[in-house]
């Protein structure tokens, strides 16, 4: 009897590993990408880190959504993991400080629903201020 609980309750071990080395598998986050092909060649031929935001905007166009921090999404982009890859849909996010680029990566459809599910967080402390009652 204690050996076959025993065996019933590695078989459920394995069958769990085995099911998270599956889901973790198939998720990829988000990775890094050093520069993009601009859509519209205008004044430049890619998006690095440190291209001002309207050129983004021209040389990308209008993103698709835009982030409760301001990040722009565009979808339609694939995410490889080496030449041989065939590659998995993605969402290119485009994250702004100071009104140039600082960050760009893909991302899988999971990270994308939670980057839009993020609460929004103001950017700059707010100074509040009131006139002397009288």
């Amino acid at each position: 009897m204690k050996t076959s609980l025993l065996l019933i309750l590695l078989s459920c071990s394995a069958l769990g590993l085995s099911a998270r080395a599956a889901g973790t598998a198939t998720r990829y986050g988000e990775m890094p990408v050093s520069s993009v092909a601009a859509r519209i060649k205008a004044n430049g031929d890619q998006v690095t880190v440190g291209t001002d935001r309207i050129m983004v905007a021209i040389r990308l166009g209008s993103p698709n959504a835009v982030t409760a921090d301001g990040s722009w999404l565009y979808r339609n982009y694939v995410m490889r993991h080496g030449e041989r890859d065939a590659g998995r849909p993605a969402t290119l996010v485009v994250r702004f400080h100071a009104g140039q680029v600082s960050r760009l990566t893909v991302a899988d459809d999971a990270t994308v629903v939670a980057l839009r599910e993020m609460p929004r967080q103001p950017t700059q402390p707010r100074l509040l201020a009131s006139a002397p009652q009288q």
